[in-house]
């Protein structure tokens, strides 16, 4: 009896790594187009695309991307990051959340176009 509440303990920590792993977001929750309400964004796996409405444009060069269950993390090469959140379940928003030193602006919420 004590081997099998020790497999089935086994078990059950192994399904609790899994499902954690599975939630992580990664790279296609962020690649592609979004469309927000003052610029759209490209990401790709090198760079990100702004693109105000008034077609003026700026390319911010990716250094590094961290993933978590919640949030993606994009450091610039330039220095400083962007933080992604509120991802829907679906895939198809997510919003740029506000950055607490003032240099990246409010929250802004962006869909997939």
């Amino acid at each position: 009896m004590r081997k099998l509440d020790g497999m089935l303990a086994a078990l059950a920590l192994i399904a609790t790594v899994t499902c954690a792993q599975a939630a992580k977001l990664n790279e296609d929750d962020i690649l592609g187009k979004w469309c927000g309400e003052t610029t759209n964004y490209v990401f790709t796996r090198g760079s990100l695309t702004v693109t105000w409405h008034n077609n003026n444009r700026r390319v911010l060069r990716i250094r590094k991307i961290d993933f978590s269950e919640d949030e993606i993390d994009v450091q610039w090469r330039d220095g400083g990051n962007t933080v992604f959140g509120e991802f829907s379940d679906d895939g198809r928003r997510m919003a740029q959340q506000p950055n607490t030193s003032g240099d990246m602006g409010p929250r802004r919420p962006f869909r997939r176009c």
